[in-house]
């Protein structure tokens, strides 16, 4: 399990929380073999496993677009690590 402080924007308010998550990498597909070695590519794929504020779990708060804006930054995060 990975953690990570994010900065959430609500209602235009900047709230610092922390983000739990499962990372899975990428892998690439393999075509060039016999067909029966051959396998697709998959995507890297975040879980978010929870989301706090201070001491609050803000889990509940957890929507689709909820979770595809805070992938989006750690996304953003890792391209700067």
């Amino acid at each position: 399990m990975n953690e990570r402080e994010i900065i959430l924007e609500i209602n235009g308010v900047e709230i610092n929380s922390r983000v739990t998550f499962d990372y899975t990498p990428p892998v690439r597909g393999v075509y060039h073999l016999a067909p029966e070695n051959c396998f697709p590519s998959e995507p890297e794929e975040f879980e978010l496993t929870g989301l706090t504020v201070g001491d609050s779990d803000w889990s509940c708060i957890l929507t689709d677009k909820v979770t595809e804006a805070i992938v989006e930054q750690l996304k953003d995060m890792r391209n700067e690590d």
